[in-house]
């Protein structure tokens, strides 16, 4: 009875090998699945950041480019589905400024002074005229812009804004 009782004894001081690499095999499984799920998140979560930035950064372009449009008071010959060349009002001085989408960029031309306005544009057709580029009393921009990371992601974050002019369009 006494060697019964020692050998139930000794089993129960300490863990197989066998046992060790199971339950150590188990533990990296869970592990794994956890930190798996942490950096699916940790991506979307840029993803999104990038998505907000991005729109934030179209909004803001287009703010300013309806406020100065629909203060124009002629929309230059030459202007086009890429360029826009109007005559404004900024705190009640008449200014000449040009928008220009090319490539990936939209910028902002006043005087000497030139800005980038925005950033990876999806498309570089940003302005539509109505009745025509002639004569408009209604300027369309159309802003799409695709977000800063995640290159394969398809989103484009589009605003579409129809500015009627008050100071008369062309003359």
């Amino acid at each position: 009875m006494r060697s019964l009782f020692r050998r139930i004894s000794a089993r129960e001081e300490g863990f197989t090998l066998v046992e060790l690499v199971i339950v150590t095999g188990l533990m990296l499984i869970v592990l794994t699945a956890i930190l798996t799920a942490f950096s699916v998140i940790q991506r979307a979560s840029v993803r999104e950041s990038a998505r907000s930035e991005e729109s934030d950064s179209v909004r803001i372009a287009m703010e300013r480019m309806t406020k100065e449009i629909r203060q124009a008071v002629d929309v230059r010959a030459g202007s086009s589905a890429t360029f826009l060349d109007i005559d404004t009002y900024i705190s009640g001085i008449e200014t000449r400024v040009s928008y220009t989408a090319s490539g990936t960029t939209l910028t902002r031309t006043s005087g000497s002074s030139t800005t980038t306005m925005l950033e990876r544009l999806s498309s570089t057709s940003v302005f539509s005229y109505d009745p025509d580029v002639s004569n408009p009393s209604v300027v369309t921009v159309t802003l799409g812009a695709n977000p800063e990371y995640f290159k394969t992601d398809s989103t484009v974050i589009t605003l579409t804004s129809e500015v009627k002019l008050r100071n008369g369009g062309s003359a």
